[in-house]
């Protein structure tokens, strides 16, 4: 499972999660050729599709995670709720469309 941090110019970070299998350093270099288009990109993760502009994009950051990250909301009555990030979709494939 990885986590993709994307950092733009106006310092804002958009996260993303992959449930993929592959080593990092393949996964790194693939998600790298979205940096390389001159064109609006979509990279499809299991968590979510973004729409990215290559130009805007400053870094990249990935890392290999053990577990799907939680997040921890509050609730109005004050209680914590747990919430998984990682969404299951039916295809498994990671595609970076130009």
């Amino acid at each position: 499972m990885k986590k993709i941090v994307i950092y733009n110019d106006e310092s804002n970070c958009l996260t993303l999660i992959d449930d993929d299998d592959t080593d990092i350093n393949s996964y790194s270099k693939e998600i790298s050729k979205v940096l390389e288009s001159s064109k609006i990109c979509i990279l499809e993760t299991s968590s979510g599709n973004a729409i990215l502009k290559p130009s805007k994009i400053n870094s990249m950051f990935v890392t290999e995670l053990d577990s799907p990250e939680i997040n921890e909301q509050r609730t109005s009555s004050g209680k914590t709720k747990v919430v998984a990030n990682v969404k299951k979709l039916m295809n498994n494939e990671d595609v970076i469309k130009d």
